[in-house]
């Protein structure tokens, strides 16, 4: 009798084993797989904010050679048509494949700034210097709302922009 106690303890032990073992793998696998995605999202979303930051880089420099007089509006507007937007519309891409429907909307958001609004794209009127400079403000008022978003979908609060911006956005 003493004998089938001592198996029967054996048997529980192992089995209450595996099954602590089991219940503590599946939860440091969840928690890695959490942890790999917060950090496939923050990659993809630099890479947007990094395209779509080198495509207004490439509008702001044509606007401002025009306004300095070095080039025409015909030479601008051939310049704009000519900034590829095909990494950015890729990230964009990745960026709505992982992310959370807020995200995804503020990055549809800014991805309309830069490829709807007239100013990005040569379509400015007379005054056009008038109306890229609000286009810009759109620009940073867009990207300040995809990065609040990206933020909370990675578990952080927005950011105070009064004290966390730069420039304008301190306003």
């Amino acid at each position: 009798m003493e004998a089938i106690i001592a198996v029967i303890g054996t048997l529980l032990g192992a089995a209450l084993g595996v099954a602590g073992s089991y219940i503590t793998q599946r939860a440091g696998h969840r928690r890695e797989s959490r942890e790999r995605l917060a950090t496939i999202r923050r990659l993809t979303y630099v890479e947007y904010l990094t395209a779509v930051h080198d495509m207004f880089g490439l509008i702001t420099e044509a606007h401002k050679l025009h306004r300095d007089g070095s080039i025409t509006a015909g030479e601008m507007n051939r310049q704009l048509h000519q900034v590829s937007a095909r990494s950015a519309q890729t990230a964009l891409k990745h960026v709505r494949l992982i992310s959370s429907d807020t995200v995804a909307a503020a990055s549809a958001d800014l991805w309309e700034r830069m490829r709807r609004d007239r100013a990005p794209l040569g379509h400015g009127r007379v005054d056009h210097w008038r109306e890229f400079t609000q286009w810009r403000g759109r620009y940073w008022s867009a990207r300040q709302a995809f990065i609040d978003a990206a933020r909370q979908d990675l578990g952080f609060p927005p950011l105070d922009w009064t004290s966390a911006g730069v420039g304008p956005a301190k306003r």
